[in-house]
């Protein structure tokens, strides 16, 4: 079965974005995003359009386009996984080559430092 926009379904129904916000379908920003295809509703807000309309959810997570339905990988491996970026990002081989050939050395006078005793 082919999946419908928010705008298709509302056409459908005999329904405009601000019939759907008045029925408590989403905010005003929302139901107008969702309208013009600027978003697509996560199924939570697909369930709450279909209450609003008084279809069976069910019916509606079948024929609506909604984000969980596309490929929406995050391009960037943060979100839920930060720990594990962060871990990946900062191993040794990042900072290998960066320290003084020679040994440390004062950051005020560039001396180098030798070993206290």
């Amino acid at each position: 079965m082919n999946k419908i926009t928010v705008a298709e379904l509302l056409k459908q129904y005999g329904l405009t974005w601000y019939g759907l916000y008045r029925r408590g379908g989403g905010s005003k920003s929302s139901c107008w995003d969702w309208t013009i295809g600027r978003h697509l509703p996560c199924t939570k807000s697909a369930a709450r359009i279909a209450r609003a309309m008084g279809l069976p959810t069910n019916y509606i997570l079948d024929i609506l386009h909604t984000r969980n339905s596309w490929e929406n990988k995050p391009r960037v491996p943060w979100g839920t996984h930060t720990l594990e970026a962060l871990q990946a990002a900062s191993t040794r081989a990042d900072i290998t080559g960066r320290g003084e050939p020679d040994g440390p050395r004062c950051s005020l006078c560039h001396q180098r430092l030798t070993k206290a005793a």
